[in-house]
């Protein structure tokens, strides 16, 4: 952030395409890389924003108008005002929106993960509410 306010998005692709430029001898060196060395020039995401204050209600309206339209939002970023100007507080991504959906559509089901020293195996989860301890994340920014 410059003049605390939003300036770029790095997603996942940025970083993995780094990576795979990057790669030598089987190892990946993050020691002395910038961010800014991540970003993509010319790279615009559709990115929105909203005051602390919009429902959630709201923000699936936002990510369901930019499907119809063929576009994928993002990220919404929730500044105090909802000014694009604003000094950023948080940020909701499209990957947390599809947890909250797949959340709401199948409420009964959640896979887990569930890690041993010996195995990994997948199991199914109960959930008898919709607010579970879940993988849902809003990153707050302070």
């Amino acid at each position: 952030m410059t003049d605390d306010k939003y300036i770029a998005l790095l997603t996942s692709t940025e970083i993995i395409q780094w990576m795979a430029k990057h790669f030598t001898d089987s190892v990946v060196h993050f020691e002395d890389v910038r961010v800014k060395e991540l970003l993509t020039k010319g790279k615009n995401y559709f990115v929105t924003f909203v005051d602390e204050d919009a429902s959630l209600y709201h923000i699936e309206e936002l990510f369901e108008r930019y499907h119809t339209r063929g576009k994928k939002l993002q990220a919404v970023i929730i500044t105090e005002t909802g000014d694009r100007h604003g000094k950023p507080i948080g940020v909701i991504t499209h990957g947390t929106y599809l947890t909250v959906i797949r959340k709401i559509e199948f409420p009964a089901c959640e896979l887990l993960l569930t890690k041993s020293r010996r195995s990994r195996r997948l199991t199914h989860k109960s959930s008898s509410s919709l607010y579970t301890n879940s993988s849902l994340t809003i990153s707050w920014l302070n």
